[in-house]
């Protein structure tokens, strides 16, 4: 008989040493992202169905649906490389990594009225051109800002700015912020909206004293309600809110239409593809596509 003694020391475990916490992490959140991604899809092409003709009438790129499978297989792609990127790359240079992509990202909201460039749509110019016309490829440089003020906010936070620190440490920040939530909210004034909210409670979480952020509410009201009055159609957009029926074939035909969308499936909906009052939804696979759901 052999003395060795069992040593679980010496047992291989290089077979399972992939599987770290941080790898399981990413992968709850790609399969999420992915599922709610793959619903959009069904969805998109629920919302693009017509009773009267079949889903590829068009050709394969002017089908709404078929370009909506590409854009997620493209994204799925992109969400896939990026999670092999170790986030720490963002404290290159103690944020001055994250400092140059934001700024790269406020270039490009501001390309957007450059003639030529920016794109018009519904009273609103947010969309660069990407290709012809006829392509129809739209960019909407505002999403850069949704993703690199997030990654700007928490290197600087972390490895150079003392945000309980008025002066030296919030206002700074504050003063990005306020650049950002400007930029975008020239002509889109939710995602300043929701930049400005996401920001406070970033600086909520990093210790930010509370009344220091109570402080700063005070000049953010005037800011957002000029934003607000600046745009006609926003106002008018609030002011219909309040009474629908007030301009039901005009200012509020969206909204009713929406809403008839919504009755005409009931409570368990008309099946995929198959409703019908979605045809005179205006915008029914992007803005208002919970009424198709």
């Amino acid at each position: 008989m052999s003395d060795a003694v069992y040593n679980p020391a010496f047992e291989d475990d290089s077979a399972c040493s992939w599987w770290t916490p941080e790898r399981a992490r990413a992968a709850t959140i790609v399969s999420i992202a992915a599922g709610l991604m793959v619903i959009g899809a069904v969805m998109t092409f629920s919302a693009s169905a017509s009773p009267d003709k079949p889903i590829m009438w068009y050709s394969l790129w002017k089908s709404a649906a078929i370009r909506q499978l590409i854009f997620v297989a493209l994204g799925l792609l992109a969400m896939l490389v990026t999670v092999q990127v170790p986030y720490r790359i963002w404290a290159f240079g103690r944020g001055a990594l994250a400092a140059v992509f934001l700024a790269v990202s406020l270039v490009a909201v501001m390309l957007v009225f450059v003639p030529g460039l920016g794109v018009s749509v519904n009273n609103a110019r947010r969309w660069l051109q990407i290709g012809p016309a006829s392509l129809g490829l739209r960019f909407q440089p505002s999403e850069l800002v949704k993703i690199f003020l997030p990654i700007f906010l928490a290197t600087w936070m972390t490895y150079r700015l003392d945000i309980r620190q008025f002066w030296r440490g919030l206002m700074p920040v504050i003063a990005v912020i306020g650049v950002c939530v400007g930029a975008v909210g020239i002509e889109d004034f939710g995602t300043a909206a929701l930049l400005a909210a996401m920001a406070g409670v970033m600086l909520l979480m990093a210790g930010a004293k509370f009344w220091h952020l109570a402080l700063m509410v005070v000049p953010a009201i005037p800011a957002f309600v000029y934003l607000l009055l600046s745009r006609a159609h926003r106002m008018e957009r609030l002011m219909s809110f309040m009474d629908i029926w007030a301009d039901p074939m005009n200012k509020s035909y969206q909204v009713i239409q929406s809403l008839c969308t919504i009755v005409s499936g009931g409570w368990w909906g008309r099946g995929l593809g198959r409703g019908f009052v979605k045809g005179y939804l205006p915008e029914a696979r992007t803005d208002f596509i919970f009424s198709v759901i």
